[in-house]
């Protein structure tokens, strides 16, 4: 089913069924025309706990830039119907036309063996390539190692998963920051609804999802016993607390999975998923990352 938001018409989104709401003014409560080619749902990705994520529409990947990492892998899923391929392809071209690129990809990634990487996809291969060559061999091991393609290149202030600062326009990306401040520690790690750990993000990150994160997902932070962490990283999530008007009521600092606590309940939400069971009963409940998202609630 679509989300409550796009189906009640808030702004121009599109469900995981592809079927587009329309903008404000029009009826959303109708059947909507068959998805464009970006918008079929046969994108996959490989996290970086190596778990496969999907189907997702292009637009839905594309709309992730600013935090995925560039060496991350990406294929599509075709289901071998006429002109499929081709509709595809054309999707994936004009994103490319659309950032002013000159299609170079050699052929469609179908299928995970022919797998290239975010940035590739995309059409910043060579931005990938350039990073690489500035880090050096020996510090390019693993998965999911490499900076976003906003960060890299230098749109706003923003933090890569090494937790380094981009710098705003006008200054270079390409050196280290300073230590970021308390919400902006990369030590907040969740488990997805395939029940796989992700993380570490900053407070900041996770805070961004709160229109996709459902509400009864477990979220915790990792520390590493540096002095006044504990405390810093305390103060970072109050600054949440606060900033949205709430009194603090966490009883301790979710740190380690064993202590992890529900999304809703990090960012001061906890009543509003009480209210949600409520409404439900409890035989609705069943199961993990069932419930809606705070901004949807």
């Amino acid at each position: 089913a679509p989300t409550i938001t796009v189906y009640q018409n808030v702004g121009e989104q599109t469900t995981r069924e592809g079927v587009t709401a329309e903008p404000e003014g029009g009826s959303p409560h109708h059947a909507a025309p068959v998805p464009s080619a970006s918008e079929r749902e046969v994108w996959y990705y490989e996290d970086i706990s190596r778990c496969t994520q999907g189907p997702f529409t292009l637009t839905m990947l594309h709309s992730w830039v600013s935090y995925m990492p560039m060496d991350v892998r990406v294929w599509c899923q075709l289901g071998g119907g006429d002109g499929e391929r081709e509709e595809v392809e054309v999707g994936l071209r004009t994103f490319w036309e659309g950032s002013g690129k000159s299609w170079d990809l050699q052929k469609l990634p179908v299928g995970e063996s022919s797998s290239v990487t975010f940035a590739v996809l995309f059409g910043y291969g060579p931005l990938l390539e350039e990073w690489k060559k500035e880090r050096g061999p020996e510090n390019c091991v693993g998965y999911g190692v490499a900076p976003t393609i906003t960060v890299y290149q230098n749109v706003g202030e923003q933090t890569t998963r090494e937790g380094v600062t981009a710098e705003p326009e006008g200054g270079s990306p390409h050196h280290a920051a300073p230590v970021p401040s308390a919400s902006e520690r990369e030590v907040w790690y969740y488990e997805d609804i395939s029940r796989c750990t992700q993380g570490p993000f900053t407070l900041t990150m996770l805070h961004s999802w709160v229109s996709y994160m459902p509400m009864d997902v477990r979220v915790w932070c990792q520390l590493g016993g540096g002095d006044g962490e504990r405390e810093e990283v305390e103060v970072g999530l109050r600054t949440f607390w606060e900033g949205s008007g709430k009194s603090w009521d966490l009883q301790k600092l979710p740190v380690g999975e064993s202590s992890s606590v529900t999304f809703a309940v990090l960012f001061g939400y906890g009543p509003l998923l009480e209210e949600w069971k409520k409404e439900r009963g409890p035989e609705n409940c069943v199961g993990y990352g069932v419930a809606p998202t705070i901004t949807v609630y």
